[in-house]
């Protein structure tokens, strides 16, 4: 199903190739729907990324709808990208396959949409619906391979698989880089005395405040048992240890409504990007800062 609504809002940017100049009716081709809704199958059908399923959809109605930018929203899974400038004027569209919702596709440029073009790109725009639902689909499998299934943060394989490009990105570029360890403080007596299923749900409510105390930038993995890793993008040895001593006291004061006097505290390790660090030494530096705090008696932040 697609319905025409009214358009939104955009959050991100990047560089476009979409036709920015008002075409002349006289010299505008001759174009089969038919044809075309064929043609356009058959190359959405060639990509499972969803941002380039999007992108050739653009590209290839330019000589049926031409637009100088576009928009392209899902809410229930936080992706939204825009390429182009949102202009005047705009067109969108719900995207729904049986009520199962898709996305909104919003197409903006500076002179009104005419209704023969708006006819054209409506029998040509189910044939999107298939392959972003594809996409959409490989997307989750993807999110949910790389999630950790009891505290919902990002998982080992994740960070294995960013931690190298973070660095390289911040070597690159000249970019400040932190990373975090974060350990449950005598977690084993922890499930010993109370049993595992208050492990797991101290675990899990210790990866929720970790998650809503870090910045949007940031990335929190749990990397093992009860250790966490996070990756700060942007953060110095200060604005890092900041942050850490802010998380530290956030999970002392949380509490345990299940377990009177049970009270839960962090041991954390900072390491800071230097010169020639690869993942193995940040990750090093941090892990031994980890340990230095709990040998100094734990509930406590230590810079490596």
């Amino acid at each position: 199903m697609i319905q025409q609504i009214a358009s939104q809002t955009t959050k991100t940017t990047r560089k476009t190739n979409l036709m920015g100049v008002r075409p002349d009716p006289a010299v505008q081709p001759a174009i089969n729907p038919a044809v075309k809704g064929i043609e356009l199958l058959q190359k959405l059908q060639t990509s499972l990324d969803i941002e380039q399923i999007i992108d050739l959809f653009s590209s290839n109605i330019l000589d049926m709808i031409p637009h100088e930018g576009y928009l392209f929203e899902l809410e229930e899974l936080a992706i939204s990208f825009l390429q182009g400038r949102q202009s005047r004027h705009k067109i969108s569209y719900n995207l729904t396959i049986n009520e199962e919702v898709l996305g909104t596709l919003t197409l903006f440029r500076n002179w009104k949409f005419k209704e023969n073009e708006i006819e054209q790109l409506e029998s040509v725009l189910p044939h999107l619906l298939h392959p972003l639902r594809n996409g959409l689909q490989y997307f989750q499998a993807v999110q949910f391979a790389y999630k950790d299934r009891l505290t919902g943060l990002h998982n080992r394989a994740a960070l294995d698989m960013e931690a190298p490009h973070s660095i390289e990105l911040a070597h690159r570029n000249g970019m400040e880089l932190s990373m975090m360890m974060i350990d449950i403080d005598h977690f084993k007596n922890i499930n010993d005395t109370y049993g595992h299923l208050c492990g797991d749900k101290i675990l899990q409510k210790v990866g929720q405040i970790v998650s809503d105390t870090i910045r949007g930038s940031d990335l929190a993995f749990r990397y093992g048992g009860e250790e966490i890793a996070v990756l700060l993008p942007s953060a110095d040895r200060e604005g890092s240890r900041r942050l850490a001593e802010r998380l530290r006291e956030n999970i002392k004061e949380m509490g345990y409504c299940d377990q009177s006097g049970l009270t839960v505290t962090v041991s954390i390790g900072i390491s800071t990007l230097i010169a020639d660090d690869v993942t193995e030494t940040l990750f090093t530096r941090a892990d031994q800062a980890l340990y230095e705090a709990k040998r100094n008696g734990r509930d406590q932040v230590c810079m490596g």
